[in-house]
C-alpha cells in the first residue's frame, strides 16, 4: 500500500512582531548575524506545523530557495506611507543584512531615512527608495556607522545630481554662480564621506614610514644628515 500523502497545512498566515523578534533572538550568533536556513526552518514550521519540513521537503526546498534570494532588498510604500518590507520576516532580515545591522528596530530607523531622502515634495517614492537601498547594498556597510555614512552618501549624491541639473538650466549669471558654489561644496562633502568610510574600515589606522638616517661629521666639523654612498658621496636632506 502506497504511503498516504499528507497535504501541506497552512496553520498560520503570518507571525506577530513579538514572534519574529523571538525567532531572531534564537538564531542570532555571537557576531550578531543570522543563519538564513535556520530562519527559514523556524518560519516554515511555525506556518505549517512542526513536522512540515520532514513531510514536505520539496515545499520547504522551494521556500528555502526563496529565502536565499537576498539580492532583491525592497520595501513597499502604499498610500504615500511606508508599509514595510514586503515579506515582513525575510524582507526585514534582507534589509538588515544589506545595511550591516544587528538590532531589529534599527531597520525602521534606516527605512524612514531612505524614504525621507528619496521623497518628492514630502511624498515617499517607492521606486526611488528601492533604488537607494540597492546603492547602499552596493556600498556594503558592515555596521551601523557604515550604514549611516552610506545613507548620507546617497543623500548627498542625490542632492549633487539635482544641483547639477539646476546649474545646467540656470537662467542668469547669479543662478549659475549660486549652483556652482553649491555643487563644489557637495562634491567636497561627498569626498569627505568617502574618506571617513575608508578610515572607519581601516579602524582609523594610519601607515607611518620611518626612515633611518645617519649624522656624519666631516673633518671641518660640518654635520651632514643623510645616507652615505660609495665614493664618499652623500645624499643630503637639506
Amino acid at each position: 500500500m502506497a504511503n498516504k500523502v499528507v497535504p501541506l497545512q497552512q496553520t498560520r498566515t503570518e507571525l506577530s512582531e513579538e514572534e519574529v523578534d523571538t525567532i531572531l533572538d534564537e538564531i542570532e550568533d555571537d557576531n550578531g548575524k543570522y543563519n538564513t536556513r535556520l530562519l527559514a526552518e523556524k518560519i516554515f514550521t511555525q506556518l505549517h506545523g512542526p513536522n512540515a519540513i520532514e513531510e514536505h521537503p520539496e515545499s520547504f526546498s522551494k521556500y528555502l530557495d526563496s529565502a536565499y534570494r537576498t539580492a532583491g532588498v525592497t520595501v513597499t510604500i502604499t498610500e504615500d506611507k511606508i508599509a514595510g518590507f514586503g515579506d515582513e520576516v525575510a524582507g526585514r532580515l534582507r534589509f538588515m543584512e544589506a545595511f550591516g545591522l544587528t538590532i531589529v528596530p534599527a531597520s525602521e530607523f534606516f527605512l524612514n531615512d531612505i524614504a525621507n531622502i528619496t521623497s518628492s515634495k514630502a511624498v515617499p517614492n517607492q521606486h526611488a527608495a528601492n533604488l537607494a537601498i540597492s546603492v547602499v547594498q552596493e556600498i556594503g556597510p558592515r555596521d551601523g556607522i557604515e550604514a549611516l555614512l552610506a545613507t548620507q552618501m546617497v543623500a548627498v549624491h542625490n542632492a549633487t545630481t539635482d544641483v547639477a541639473r539646476r546649474l545646467k538650466n540656470a537662467n542668469s549669471l547669479e543662478q549659475f554662480k549660486h549652483y556652482e558654489r553649491a555643487l563644489g561644496r557637495l562634491g567636497k562633502t561627498f569626498a569627505s564621506q568617502v574618506e571617513a568610510l575608508k578610515k572607519h574600515r581601516s579602524n582609523g589606522s594610519q601607515q607611518i614610514n620611518v626612515k633611518h638616517q645617519h649624522v656624519h661629521v666631516s673633518d671641518n666639523a660640518q654635520a651632514v644628515v643623510g645616507d652615505v654612498h660609495a665614493g664618499g658621496k652623500q645624499k643630503n636632506d637639506r
